[in-house]
């Protein structure tokens, strides 16, 4: 019997205790102000502005006149000049080379005798026609002479005579200053490719020469940045080396290419780089690797974004009226260190409510609550939406 009402006691002990635990839990408040389930996100005004824009691109920079230098007359050369070595500069106008000239001063002699003497036969037959004139007139008053009478035929033949003799002397000349090669412009020589003593023959090439005076860098760009180059009232060009942007220096816009190159659908531009324009720096070393900026001004305004602003689906985020998501299609002018450049549309209030760095999860008409982007102030936030922005791609 005792042993029933211990098993008895246990039980009533044990209901008693699950009730007392029950009746002590702390029940929830439901009159208590749920917490905000708005999204917040970073955004900043934009509206259309009108800005230099800097394009900036990397390229080799080369001479403009790369030459081959070759013999015109043939010959054993006399003479190499010490400007003709590899690696040597030159001025224009400077001997190089010269080859024996012996044949072609000795062509030229000919060359004067033969000249001088169709100049005497020339004179003979003018006295000649001259004389059979009056001969005629004297015999034949009344009756006009033919050519032949009068000579004329061995007139013009002499005249013509004249003339060839005065060309093969021109020709004769110049053969003989060829016999001197000289530097075309100012530079220096890439190869050589004859020595003193050697016997060289018309078409021979002596040398490769590469022009010093005047440099063109080449810049591989879209076409897009071509076009708005072009139509670009005021260029201000800068070209410095990489690593050392202290050392730059003043270009000129040259040319562009006129077709878009296949693979890369590029084009490139030419910059001129002469010592005109940079009067007090050495121009630099031919194949160097340089980066240009070129700051234009046009008369157009964009939408300047940065690249984080654009999603990965090309499209923009904005907080539209009630604090409402709204995501557009923007069209894209360009692109250019880190900014995106998009044409306005005429249809926003400007300015807008920019989403600064959107995240997959956004959905159109989405309730968000903003924080203005104002500066560095707020790049940590920027820099923590980026980082779950890539955790959720």
């Amino acid at each position: 019997m005792l042993k029933k009402f211990v098993g008895i006691i246990i039980l009533i002990l044990t209901i008693a205790l699950i009730v007392i635990m029950v009746k002590s839990k702390k029940r929830p408040n439901f009159e208590q102000k749920q917490e905000s389930q708005e999204l917040k996100l970073i955004t900043e005004n934009i509206s259309p502005i009108q800005d230099n824009i800097i394009i900036t691109a990397n390229g080799n920079v080369n001479a403009k006149w790369q030459s081959e230098l070759k013999s015109e007359v043939s010959g054993p050369i006399t003479f190499i000049s010490d400007n003709l070595l590899v690696g040597a500069a030159f001025n224009k106008g400077d001997i190089l080379l010269k080859v024996e000239a012996i044949n072609y001063r000795s062509q030229l002699s000919r060359q004067k005798a033969n000249l001088a003497l169709a100049q005497e036969q020339l004179l003979e037959e003018e006295i000649r026609s001259q004389r059979a004139l009056n001969d005629w007139k004297s015999l034949n008053s009344n009756k006009p002479a033919n050519d032949y009478t009068l000579r004329k035929p061995q007139l013009n033949t002499a005249k013509m005579s004249l003339q060839a003799a005065e060309a093969d002397l021109l020709v004769a000349e110049n053969n003989l200053a060829k016999t001197s090669i000289r530097a075309p412009y100012d530079g220096f020589v890439v190869s050589r490719n004859v020595d003193l003593g050697e016997t060289i023959q018309t078409g021979t090439i002596v040398a490769e020469i590469s022009s010093s005076e005047d440099l063109e860098l080449m810049l591989p760009l879209k076409n897009n940045q071509i076009e708005m180059i072009l139509n670009s009232k005021e260029k201000n060009i800068q070209v410095f080396e990489i690593n050392n942007p202290d050392k730059y220096w003043l270009a000129q816009f040259s040319r562009v290419e006129q077709a878009i190159d296949q693979k890369s659908r590029w084009r490139s531009l030419f910059l001129s780089i002469n010592q005109k324009d940079n009067p007090h720096n050495s121009l630099p070393i031919q194949g160097s690797f340089l980066q240009a900026e070129i700051t234009l001004n046009l008369d157009i305004k964009f939408l300047k974004i940065d690249e984080k602003s654009l999603s990965m689906q090309g499209e923009i985020w904005i907080v539209g009226k009630d604090s409402l998501l709204q995501k557009l299609k923007p069209s894209i002018a360009f692109r250019n260190n880190g900014n995106i450049f998009l044409y306005p549309q005429d249809s926003f209030n400007y300015p807008i409510e920019l989403v600064s760095t959107p995240s997959t999860t956004l959905l159109e008409g989405m309730k968000v609550s903003q924080q203005k982007l104002n500066g560095k102030s707020y790049q940590n936030q920027i820099n923590a939406q980026s980082q779950e922005q890539n955790n959720e791609q």
